[in-house]
């Protein structure tokens, strides 16, 4: 509570507002609103346009700057929970919903936790928060076992088979020389965009996803694939593939640039057919961070789709001083055992990832980096939980599907 008191001040003063100011009825229940959705759920997006529509007049009727609060309420909101869906909520709820006479209509699945006679008054804010009675542990903990149950529902899923056999072309006939300055200059301009250092994976985590490609070894065909399991049963929800000619040249450390629009032809497919099995966290055949440019194609995709990404490989990039020979001393002098790990850190001091013995053979790690939107220590629990072989089974599942619709095609 104290911490809510703390966050609702400080929007308050940044739109001039101080906790003395007698707030209106419509800005104390949009005030009440914002604290009730705070750490709990958007299941309710669903209504927010309709309600956007009935209270349009009443919003351009009211003294305040819905953008330049809409945007201080996701700086501020972020900084204590670092949530995609949340920071959504909160800036799709401003800028469109924060207009209400009684937001007490919107909540069908849940108690509004407040005195239904406090929508009526006009108070400041001290006296508002010292009216409003929450008990923010025991919703948290009903709203995650309810989640919980509803998981349990998946248990018995049916898989969502989706077979692109009609050949997509991607790319043309392309000289690689001409290629590899635009290519650099591209992945130094993604750099900057790339988040390494919080979490923004939408919680709780209900889906992941393992993306792989295979090639026919006598043209230029390939098939792309996309599975996504349920994260907490590991069954496999969906099964997307794409069939291509893959015009797009192999070049060593510009692997975003033939894969990424293939992948992103699976997104989209995956959005438009089976939008409900969306995956929170896709993990990859590749690296991330762990790049000579720290954009490998866990980055690049991750930055480009927007979805938070890391990349899981069986081989040693070399970068920044960093050799097979140097990681094999390092796995068994610190993770000589299975399940243990061990942060590669380049010769210019830059974390790339972690080498994990998954097996207990530190010839036969594999070599973890973050994408984009997830921390390592984020990516390293969710590759624990995904694991039962040496390759985790997102990628293991998803490289299996395509293999096996190439060796048809060969």
């Amino acid at each position: 509570m104290i911490l809510l008191s703390i966050i609702l001040i400080n929007l308050l003063k940044n739109i001039g507002i101080d906790c003395l100011t007698i707030l209106s009825k419509e800005i104390v229940s949009f005030v009440l609103y914002l604290l009730t959705i705070v750490l709990i759920h958007d299941q309710l997006m669903n209504l927010f346009t309709d309600f956007a529509l009935k209270y349009l007049i009443l919003r351009k009727n009211m003294q305040i700057r819905w953008l330049k609060f809409g945007k201080k309420v996701n700086e501020d909101v972020s900084g204590y929970y670092h949530s995609k869906s949340v920071s959504f909520v909160f800036d799709y709820a401003i800028n469109n919903l924060g207009l209400f006479s009684c937001p007490r209509k919107l909540f069908f699945y849940s108690q509004p936790l407040w005195k239904q006679d406090i929508e009526d008054k006009c108070i400041n804010v001290t006296t508002l928060m010292n009216e409003i009675k929450i008990d923010f542990t025991k919703r948290i903990q009903d709203f995650y076992m309810t989640s919980k149950k509803g998981s349990n529902k998946n248990k018995n899923q049916t898989c969502v088979n989706i077979e692109i056999q009609d050949f997509i072309e991607f790319g043309y006939e392309m000289n690689p020389d001409d290629l590899i300055p635009i290519w650099t200059q591209e992945q130094e301009n993604i750099v900057p965009s790339i988040i390494t250092n919080i979490d923004q994976i939408e919680q709780p985590i209900e889906y992941v996803a393992g993306l792989d490609i295979s090639f026919v070894k006598t043209n230029d065909k390939a098939v792309a694939s996309m599975v996504i399991f349920n994260y907490e049963t590991l069954n496999i929800v969906a099964k997307i593939s794409v069939n291509c000619h893959m015009k797009i040249p192999y070049i060593p450390n510009y692997l975003a640039f033939r894969e990424a629009p293939v992948f992103m032809r699976l997104i989209d497919i995956q959005k438009e057919r089976c939008p409900h099995l969306t995956p929170q966290v896709i993990l990859m055949d590749g690296n991330g961070v762990w790049h000579p440019r720290r954009a490998g194609i866990a980055s690049h995709f991750g930055v480009l789709s927007g979805i938070p990404c890391f990349g899981v490989s069986k081989n040693v990039l070399y970068v920044d001083g960093i050799t097979r020979e140097k990681i094999k001393e390092l796995l068994t002098e610190k993770a000589p055992e299975k399940d243990q790990y061990v942060e590669v850190i380049s010769d210019s001091g830059d974390i790339l990832g972690l080498a994990y013995n998954v097996t207990g053979s530190v010839n036969s790690a594999v070599y973890i980096s973050v994408g984009h939107k997830i921390t390592l220590a984020t990516a390293c629990n969710i590759f624990k939980s995904v694991t039962k072989y040496r390759i985790c089974e997102p990628i293991r599942q998803a490289d299996l599907l395509s293999r096996e619709i190439v060796a048809k095609l060969s």
